[in-house]
This record gives structure tokens, C-alpha cells and sequence, in this order.
């Protein structure tokens, strides 16, 4: 036990040696907008990681080692292991993020420490004798964990996916208890009306033709996305087809054939993109249509780090995949709004932030949003009940 006294007294004097470290360097990236010491807190959060099973075992087995002093930064450094969300997510890429976080913890090394001097050691080095075991008293703290962190962890899951798939699709996709769910919202601009409607191109097709339903037939033009390869550049089979029915769903069919709407291409052809993009572009698809997806991915792995700047790669992916061909679509809009009074833009779900964005800056402003179940749980785990026979 007094190992365990002593592992569990170092890792939190480790928490406070990382919090000062990081707190430092916090503020004087805020200054030169360099981070100094990030290799060196790299070691101390990744040792005082490792070191955590040891210390939840050491508070659970002796009264010596207190779970007041103990169980906030043990829980902080979880957080922080799975991913520190909702932080994350929501200041994701922005400055705050790494203040707020430090300034947490800074917060909780100072509520330790100053448990830690009331109750003036306690074993809190190793310097006294940690009594034996207590098993009734670890019996209680493992069958409390094991009750409580299964639940809390799959809420966790479920709200981070959720958010940060509202996020990236500003709110166009969402995940709720019966599935996956998008959303159509409508726009109005004088006389004329656009519809957004968020695709994930896989799905149940009923879902699919609910979405187009309600859209009145006269004067309306469907801008179908679609990058066209006129000149074979890409090379590729269906794309997620293979994924759709290994999840019991449908492959998004083209707007044409779920409903009787006038439609027209509005996408690039794959020849406005760079040579970069399309080769990494190969090797996405071949994720998806290969024989064996391992070697696929392994081999997409091995083209990514053999480039110079993978970094860069990836910049240039989605500077021609989603921005190139937002300003094509934002184009093919304003000429489709000069021929018919509503048009209907049923896009990939990471497109229509900057799609709307586009149409507020036209002076268009939502006036509805309705949401379908696209992709339902209960299909994916194949419990789906059956459809009803029709009288």
C-alpha cells in the first residue's frame, strides 16, 4: 500500500507540476503565438495518463488517499482523454480553446492543493505509513464505477457526436435517439424561394422522396449535385453502394428518378480540379470500392505520408471539394433564380453552411425548417420493423 501511497501522491504533484507548465505556456503562446513547452507537456499529461489506473486504484483500496483531494483531477484528465467536449468541439481551431481549458485545470490544482495542505500530508508524498487495503471499501468505489461510468460514457458519446455533427453542417445534420436526421429549411427573398435541403447520399429512399414531397412541381428547378468526370480522370465504381447495403440502407438514386421535379447539374467537372486532388481523390474511392478495404486504406495511408506537406494536401482537397464548387453552385443559383421563382438545392449536408451563408448575404431569410429521419437506427441494426401489407 505504500507504493500505491506514494504512485498516488506523485501523480497529483505531476497534475500540478503540468498545470503550471501549461499555464505558462498558454500565456506566452497569447504573446509571441508560439507554444514553447508543448513536447513537455506532451510527457507529463501522457505520464500522469498511464499513472491514472494506478491512483484510481489507490483511492478505492485506502481511506488514506482522500477521494475529495483525488477524484476532480482524475476525472479532468478523463475528460481530457476522451476528448474534452463540448470545449472542443465549440471552440474548436480558435485561441480560447487552449486557455479555457488550462484555466480549468488550474482550477481544479488549486481546489487539490488546497485540500491537500488543510489536511496536511496524509501520505500526501509517501512520507507516512498508508494502512492496509480496505476490500469492502474498493468493492463499493469499482461497483459505483461500474454503474455510473458505463451510462455517463454513452451520453458523452452520443451528445459529442451529435454536436459536432451540427457543427460542421451547421445544423443541416443532426443525430437524435432514432437515427440521423436532416433538415430542409426554406428561404424567401422577395417573389423568389430557395429550398436547402442537407443529403448524407445514404439512407431509406422513403425518406429521401418525404423530403421532396411537399416542394410544389410548377416553376421549380431541382440543382442537382454530381461532379461530373467527362474527361475519365477519376475512374471510379459506385462509390457507397457497398457501404449502404452493409448498413441495410439505399444509396442516395439521382433527384430525377425520386421525384417528378425539374432537374439540372450544378456541380464542377473533376478537371477543375488539381492533379493533388484528384490522385488523393483515387485513393478515397478505393477505400470504398476495393476488394479489400484494408490494403486500400493502408495504401492511402502510405500516398498521404509519402508527400511533402500532407497538411497542404488536405487544405487543397477541400479548397476544390467544397469551396471551388460552393461558388460554381452559388453561380448556378443566381442563374436559376433569373428563370424560376423557387429552386431546390439537395446537397451534401458540409456544403450548406457556406450555401446559406451565400443566400443570406442575397438578402434571403429562413422562414421554415422541418427535419426527417434519414438514416434510422433501428435499420442499421436490422430491428426495423417490417412495413405494413396495405389493405
Amino acid at each position: 500500500m505504500r507504493l500505491l501511497g506514494t504512485i498516488a501522491s506523485a501523480w497529483l504533484l505531476l497534475f500540478w507540476v503540468d498545470t503550471g507548465l501549461g499555464l505558462f505556456d498558454e500565456l506566452v503562446a497569447q504573446l509571441v503565438g508560439l507554444h514553447l513547452l508543448g513536447w513537455v507537456r506532451g510527457m507529463t499529461s501522457g505520464l500522469g495518463l498511464l499513472a491514472m489506473p494506478f491512483v484510481w486504484l489507490a483511492v478505492g483500496l485506502s481511506p488514506a488517499i482522500p477521494v475529495r483531494t483525488y477524484l476532480p483531477p482524475l476525472l479532468f484528465t478523463a475528460w481530457m482523454a476522451l476528448g474534452a467536449a463540448p470545449l472542443s468541439i465549440v471552440f474548436l481551431g480558435t485561441d480560447e480553446l487552449g486557455l479555457l481549458l488550462i484555466g480549468l485545470q488550474s482550477l481544479v490544482a488549486a481546489w487539490t492543493s488546497w485540500l491537500a495542505i488543510r489536511r496536511r500530508g496524509a501520505g500526501l508524498f509517501g512520507e507516512l505509513e498508508i494502512p492496509g487495503p480496505r476490500w469492502g471499501r474498493f468493492a463499493a468505489w469499482a461497483g459505483v464505477h461500474a454503474l455510473v461510468v458505463p451510462p455517463l460514457l454513452a451520453v458523452y458519446a452520443f451528445g459529442s457526436a451529435d454536436l459536432a455533427v451540427r457543427r460542421a453542417t451547421g445544423g443541416f445534420v443532426s443525430i437524435g435517439l432514432d437515427g440521423v436526421r436532416v433538415a430542409h429549411r426554406v428561404y424567401v427573398h422577395r417573389d423568389r424561394t430557395v429550398d436547402l435541403i442537407g443529403m448524407i447520399h445514404l439512407g431509406r429512399r422513403s425518406a429521401y422522396e418525404e423530403l421532396f414531397a411537399p416542394i410544389p412541381i410548377e416553376d421549380t428547378l431541382v440543382l442537382e449535385e454530381g461532379v461530373r468526370d467527362t474527361g475519365g480522370l477519376l475512374v471510379t465504381g459506385p462509390v457507397y453502394e457497398r457501404v449502404a447495403s452493409t448498413l441495410g440502407l439505399e444509396a442516395q438514386a439521382p433527384v430525377a428518378e425520386m421525384t417528378t421535379l425539374k432537374t439540372r447539374n450544378a456541380d464542377v467537372d473533376v478537371s477543375s480540379f488539381s492533379e493533388d486532388t484528384r490522385g488523393l481523390l483515387r485513393k478515397v474511392f478505393a477505400i470504398y470500392t476495393a476488394e479489400d478495404p484494408a490494403a486500400a486504406v493502408l495504401d492511402y495511408l502510405i500516398y498521404v505520408r509519402g508527400q511533402k506537406d500532407p497538411e497542404a494536401l488536405v487544405s487543397e482537397l477541400f479548397e476544390d471539394i467544397i469551396h471551388r464548387r460552393n461558388q460554381h453552385l452559388l453561380s448556378e443559383l443566381d442563374r436559376a433564380l433569373e428563370e424560376r421563382t423557387r429552386v431546390v438545392v439537395p446537397w451534401g449536408a458540409y456544403h450548406l453552411p457556406g450555401i446559406e451563408e451565400g443566400l443570406v448575404a442575397r438578402g434571403f431569410e429562413r422562414r421554415s425548417e422541418r427535419v426527417i429521419t434519414l438514416v434510422p437506427f433501428a435499420a442499421v441494426l436490422g430491428i426495423e420493423a417490417p412495413a405494413a401489407d396495405p389493405p
